[in-house]
C-alpha cells in the first residue's frame, strides 16, 4: 500500500549523527524515538515508544505471504521490541531485502529499513539484544544510556575512511596522462633559415621514369657476378644464387617497369616540406560513401625493406569496402606516407633523425591536411612511429592498430612466464595460443632472432658501409631485399630453394618495391634509420617511460618475427580493446594478407565508436 509522506523523520540530526558532523552531539530529546519512522493512512504509528499495531491493514502482497516483513507484522503485535527485532532482521538480511520484496509494500519496507538503519547508527535506538513473546505489549520504553552516544572516534573512523577514499577517486580522475614532447627540428640541408616561414603546399607528385634510367638498369643486370650456392642449401645460407638467376632474368626480360608505373600511379601522390624536407604521401579518397556517414581518415606506415606500396593491396578494401564485398558501414580515406629517406621522401640531412622525429613529421602532415583526429596503423617501423604518435598526441589519434610489437624490456613478470608459461600458461597470464607460439622460448624466440637479425648489427653500426656495395648493384639490392620477403613471411622457406617468394607474392610486385629503392637510390638511408634508433639504450629513451593509452588493436600474426602476448604488450599498451591471433600470414601483412589485416582494423573502430 502506498503511503505518502511516509517519512518525515530528523534527517539532518540522523545524518550528521551518521557522518560525525554538525558541531557535536547534544542528548536527544524524549521525542526523538517518534522521528524514527511515522507511517501514515492508518497503518502503524511510533508513538512516545509505543507501538499500536493495526493489522487489518499490513496485509501480504500475495495469498502466498512472501514478504517477510508483512509476513512477521501478521504473526505478532508491534510493540518496541518488535522495532528492534525489525532493525535486526533489516541489518543482517537487508542486504537481500530489496530482492526480495514485492509488490505494494516494496517502496514502504524500503523507507522503514532506510529509517530503522539510519537510527541505529546515529544512536537513537538502543542496541540491546530484542526479546519478544506472542501478544505482549510493552510498556513506554526506556532509553539505555550507556549506549545512546557512541563514542565519536567510531564515527570519525569510518567518515575519515570514506572521505579520503573519495579524495582518492578524485586525485586519480584528474591525473593527466604523460605525453611525449613533440619538440622540433631541422632536417634539411645546412642551417636552418633563419625567421623564414616553411613552404606548406601541398604539391601533385607523380613518379616518372626515363629511357636512360632503364638501359642502366639493364646493363648492370647484364653485368652481375654469381657464387653458386652450396648443394642443399636452399635459403639456409641466405638468397639462393640458382634462384637469384631466374629473378634476375624475369626482372630483365619480362618486367616492364613502365607497366607497374601506371599501377603505382593509380592513386594521387603530393609532397610537402616538412622541417626542411620534402615529404612524399599517397593520399587515396573514398569514391563513394554511404549516407549519413563520414569517411575515417586513416594513416598507414610502412617498415624495412618495404615501401608505401605495400598498402596497394589494402587501399581498395578500405576506401571502397562495398565494391569488395565488405559491409560499407566503415570506409576510410587513406594516407600512406614514405618515412624520410625511404623511396620518395627526401633522405634527412642532418644526424639523429629517428622514429620520435619521424612521427612528429607525420603528425605535421595530418595536421596539415586538416585532421584533427585520425587513426593510425604500421608494422615494422611503423609500428614504432605509429606508437610515438600516440604518445606525443592522444587526443589526436583515435585509434592505434599494430601488426607487430615488440617490447623490449620485461622485469619478472616477464621472467615468472618464461619458467612457468610452458606448463601452467594461465598462470602467469598466458593463453594456450601464447604458449604454443612462444616456447620452446629459445628455439623460437632467441636462436630464431639470432638467425634472422644480422641485418640489424650492421645496419645499426655502419650502414654506410654495407649501403655503398647495395646501391651500386640492382642483383646485390635484390637478393638482400627479396630474401627478408622470404622468411619473414614464413620460417620455413628457408628451406625451399625458391625461399617460398612466389608463394605469397607476385615477382612483379616484389621487383616493383626493389626498383622504388633502386631509382632513388634510398637504400643507404633506410639503413641508417637503424643507426638513429638503435645506437641507444632503448630502455632509457624517453618513449620507453611513457605509456599508450589510446585504444588499441593488436594482431598477432604467427609467422611475425617475434610473439609478444597481449599480457607482455599491457605494460606498454595501457588500453588493448582488441587482440587478435591472426590465422596465418607473417611480418608484410598488408601486403601478404589484405583481407585479414582490413577485417581487423575495421573491428578496432567498431569497438572505438561502438558500432
Amino acid at each position: 500500500m502506498a503511503a505518502p509522506g511516509l517519512l518525515r523523520c530528523g534527517w539532518s540530526r540522523l545524518v550528521s549523527g551518521f557522518l560525525g558532523l554538525g558541531g557535536g552531539w547534544a542528548r536527544p530529546p524524549a521525542r526523538a524515538l517518534r522521528q524514527v519512522v511515522e507511517v501514515t493512512e492508518g497503518s502503524t504509528t511510533i508513538i512516545e515508544g509505543k507501538i499500536i499495531e493495526d493489522a487489518k491493514t499490513l496485509t501480504p502482497p500475495n495469498p502466498a505471504g512472501q514478504c517477510p516483513i508483512c509476513r512477521w507484522n501478521l504473526k505478532h503485535k508491534y510493540n518496541y521490541e518488535d522495532v528492534l527485532l525489525l532493525s535486526q532482521f533489516i541489518r543482517s538480511d537487508g542486504g537481500m531485502l530489496p530482492r526480495r520484496v514485492t509488490g505494494l509494500c516494496l517502496e514502504e519496507h524500503r523507507k522503514v529499513a532506510v529509517c530503522v538503519q539510519m537510527a541505529h547508527r546515529a544512536g537513537l535506538l538502543p542496541d540491546h539484544r530484542p526479546w519478544h513473546s506472542a501478544g505482549h505489549v510493552s510498556k513506554k520504553p526506556k532509553f539505555n544510556r550507556s549506549l545512546e552516544y557512541p563514542r565519536r572516534s567510531a564515527i570519525l573512523a569510518p567518515a575519515a575512511l570514506g572521505a579520503g577514499g573519495l579524495l582518492v577517486c578524485w586525485l586519480l580522475s584528474r591525473r593527466k596522462i604523460q605525453t611525449l614532447d613533440m619538440g622540433n627540428g631541422w632536417w634539411g640541408s645546412g642551417e636552418r633559415p633563419p625567421r623564414e616561414k616553411e613552404d606548406e603546399r601541398i604539391r601533385s607528385f607523380q613518379i616518372e621514369t626515363s629511357d636512360w634510367e632503364i638501359q642502366d638498369l639493364h646493363q648492370r643486370l647484364d653485368q652481375a657476378r654469381y657464387t653458386p650456392p652450396l648443394e642443399g642449401a636452399a635459403f639456409q645460407y641466405g638468397f639462393n644464387s640458382t634462384y637469384l638467376q631466374r629473378v634476375v632474368a624475369y626482372w630483365r626480360n619480362k618486367f616492364d617497369w613502365r607497366k607497374q608505373l601506371e599501377i603505382v600511379n593509380q592513386y594521387p601522390h603530393y609532397k610537402t616540406t616538412i622541417e626542411g624536407i620534402e615529404v612524399h604521401f599517397v593520399h587515396v579518397k573514398p569514391s563513394r560513401i554511404p549516407g549519413n556517414q563520414a569517411a575515417r581518415p586513416l594513416l598507414m606506415v610502412h617498415g624495412w625493406p618495404g615501401s608505401f606500396y605495400e598498402f596497394y593491396k589494402i587501399i581498395p578494401l578500405l576506401t571502397d569496402p562495398a565494391g569488395h564485398g565488405l559491409n560499407e558501414d566503415i570506409v576510410f580515406e587513406v594516407i600512406c606516407p614514405s618515412i624520410p629517406g625511404y623511396g620518395f621522401s627526401e633522405a634527412p640531412h642532418q644526424q639523429g633523425f629517428n622514429a620520435l622525429a619521424a612521427a612528429r613529421i607525420f603528425h605535421k602532415l595530418m595536421q596539415r591536411l586538416g585532421f584533427q583526429e585520425f587513426y593510425v596503423q604500421g608494422g615494422d617501423w611503423g609500428s614504432q612511429i605509429t606508437t610515438n604518435m600516440a604518445q606525443m598526441l592522444p587526443k589526436s589519434v583515435k585509434g592505434l592498430h599494430l601488426n607487430f610489437v615488440f617490447i623490449s624490456s620485461g622485469g619478472l613478470g616477464r621472467l615468472m612466464s618464461l619458467l612457468l608459461g610452458a606448463y601452467v600458461p594461465w598462470l602467469v597470464g598466458l593463453t594456450r595460443e601464447d604458449s604454443r607460439r612462444l616456447f620452446p622460448y629459445f628455439e623460437k624466440n632467441v636462436y630464431e632472432l639470432l638467425r634472422e637479425t644480422g641485418y640489424l648489427h650492421i645496419q645499426a653500426t655502419k650502414p654506410d658501409t654495407a649501403g655503398c656495395g647495395l646501391n651500386d648493384s640492382p642483383v646485390g639490392l635484390a637478393a638482400y631485399i627479396l630474401e627478408k620477403f622470404s622468411t619473414w613471411t614464413d620460417r620455413s622457406f628457408r628451406d625451399m630453394e625458391d625461399g617460398g617468394l612466389e608463394r605469397k607474392f607476385s615477382l612483379d610486385d616484389l621487383l616493383t618495391n626493389v626498383m622504388i629503392y633502386w631509382v632513388t637510390s634510398s637504400i643507404v638511408p633506410s639503413m641508417r634509420f637503424y643507426k638513429e634508433n638503435i645506437s641507444k639504450n632503448l630502455n632509457t629513451a624517453p618513449d620507453a617511460r611513457v605509456g599508450v593509452y589510446v585504444p588499441t588493436g593488436l594482431a598477432a600474426f604467427p609467422q611475425e618475427l617475434a610473439h609478444t602476448p597481449r599480457s607482455w604488450a599491457k605494460k606498454l599498451f595501457k588500453n588493448i580493446v582488441i587482440y587478435s591471433y591472426m590465422p596465418r600470414g607473417g611480418h608484410f601483412a598488408a601486403f601478404e594478407e589484405p583481407e585479414l589485416l582490413a577485417q581487423d582494423i575495421r573491428k578496432l573502430v567498431r569497438k572505438v565508436e561502438h558500432l
